[in-house]
């Protein structure tokens, strides 16, 4: 992905927390909505987001639930997540201690700096 996407995704996070709508880059991130939700976590892990109708923040809908401390048990080193939504799943792969990859999570790390993954994962982490 071009860096000047990658600043404007940044400019956006930035501008939301800033403006009170969440807490922490990693959760503006989560939840950014840029280009029609392709770099959105939220798109698919948090049901009714694609719709205007959101649940609970992370906590399943096409892809797991992350609440609870799930992410953290399936990756209890943080390193391995980050390398995991960088590259995505791959059908058959496992992952983490219990996951078997499908090929339906997309890597992000073509899409988002290693810098804005980790903001990501330091917020999941705390779901």
């Amino acid at each position: 992905m071009p860096v000047a996407k990658q600043q404007e995704i940044q400019a956006e996070a930035e501008r939301l927390v800033k403006a009170g709508t969440y807490a922490s880059l990693g959760e503006a991130l989560f939840n950014l909505d840029l280009g029609s939700g392709n770099y959105s976590c939220a798109r698919c892990h948090t049901k009714g987001w694609s719709y205007g109708e959101p649940q609970i923040t992370g906590g399943g809908a096409f892809g797991p639930n992350l609440t609870g401390g799930s992410s953290v048990r399936q990756f209890p080193n943080q390193e391995d997540m980050i390398a995991f939504i960088s590259a995505g799943s791959e059908y058959g792969k496992k992952y983490g201690e219990q996951g078997q990859g499908g090929g339906r999570m997309p890597g992000f790390g073509a899409m988002l700096t290693q810098d804005q993954i980790k903001a990501i994962v330091e917020y999941v982490r705390g779901l």
